[in-house]
């Protein structure tokens, strides 16, 4: 008789293996979560920002890390991927494009993946960008004069960024190449009153507007925009203020009038001042004088002081005292009191 155990022994042993499987990957299923929340979280809010065929990509990290790095590569017209000139690896979540994205005609996106020594995260790709008609253009450069025909408005090109990789420089928009041609949004205020708008097109590199003006004096405020037929992002110059000349009578006239009655009101608050100085010290319209009590009781004094007409300074008369020599002086002396007689250098007695 067979042993029973000796034909299970085989089917044991594969339920055994079968259960060690299941608990080591239990074990890794329990562990995966650790794993993963180690590996680094991506980039996210990729953007471009393209001015006048400069392009700066910018991203965020919302990693904690204080070690990392970033990766970045391009893909042109949707192809391989060609490692970028200056981003290999940096530490700013920030990349300047624009020595390689030289083909204005081509569409471009960028991948960018986080890294530290040990871990690194899922590669992310950056929106598309094509440079002719997504870079924004402006502002331009504009010079304001003015002269006796009305306002002159030169505009130039806004700088260019355009990294040319035959001349090894940046090469100017306007050209048969980029833009042969540019329009010109000129918008001016005049005096605070309604905006003008004016279009043109030019394939010039310095092109002149002029803005006529026949009263003169003027306040003119103006600002210019660049766009062409495949690009219509378009960056306003700030404005620029000036004060226009008249055709044959200086603006000076209006100044000179305003400086001549800002005289004439310092003359007359100065004369206002002056006089009401001298009214306090006594100089003009004087009061009536104050006559004491004992020069009132003599009516030839106060006669003097009370005439209206005139007043006259007082005078000092020096005077003599002449005592008489009479016997009839002598007796009246001695029984009436003494007389006294004065008289004036005029020979006036008193």
């Amino acid at each position: 008789m067979q042993n029973p155990t000796r034909n299970m022994g085989p089917e044991i042993l594969i339920t055994a293996g079968g259960v060690m499987t299941c608990l080591q990957v239990l074990l890794q299923l329990c562990g995966l979560p650790i794993i993963v929340s180690a590996v680094l979280q991506p980039p996210r809010n990729l953007q471009f920002s393209s001015n006048n065929f400069q392009h700066i990509l910018t991203w965020e990290d919302p990693n904690n890390e204080s070690a990392v790095y970033y990766k970045v590569e391009y893909s042109k017209n949707y192809r391989e991927l060609v490692p970028t000139r200056d981003c290999a690896n940096i530490s700013i979540p920030r990349c300047d494009l624009t020595k390689d994205f030289t083909d204005i005609f081509g569409n471009y996106a960028a991948q960018i993946q986080i890294f530290t020594h040990n871990d690194s995260s899922v590669p992310v790709f950056s929106p598309s960008l094509n440079p002719i008609s997504d870079t924004w253009l402006g502002p331009p450069i504009v010079d304001v004069i003015s002269d006796d025909n009305g306002l002159q408005v030169s505009i130039r090109p806004p700088v260019s960024h355009l990294w040319s990789e035959n001349e090894q420089r940046n090469v100017t928009m306007l050209s048969d190449n980029v833009y042969p041609l540019l329009l010109y949004t000129i918008q001016w205020v005049k005096d605070s009153a309604q905006a003008s708008i004016q279009e043109t097109e030019t394939g010039n590199g310095i092109y002149t507007e002029l803005i006529p003006d026949s009263v003169g004096c003027s306040n003119y405020c103006v600002s210019v925009n660049a766009s062409t037929d495949l690009n219509d992002h378009s960056v306003a110059s700030p404005m620029k203020c000036i004060l226009t000349k008249p055709p044959r009578v200086g603006c000076d006239g209006r100044v000179y009038w305003m400086v001549v009655i800002f005289v004439v009101v310092i003359l007359a608050v100065g004369l206002a001042l002056f006089t009401n100085f001298f009214y306090q010290a006594g100089g003009i319209c004087r009061k009536q004088i104050f006559t004491p009590e004992v020069l009132e009781s003599f009516p030839w004094v106060k006669s003097f002081l009370d005439d209206s007409n005139e007043l006259s300074p007082l005078v000092y008369i020096p005077m003599e005292v002449i005592r008489t020599e009479s016997k009839q002086e002598q007796m009246m002396e001695q029984g009436m009191g003494t007389n006294m007689s004065i008289r004036t250098n005029n020979g006036i007695k008193v």
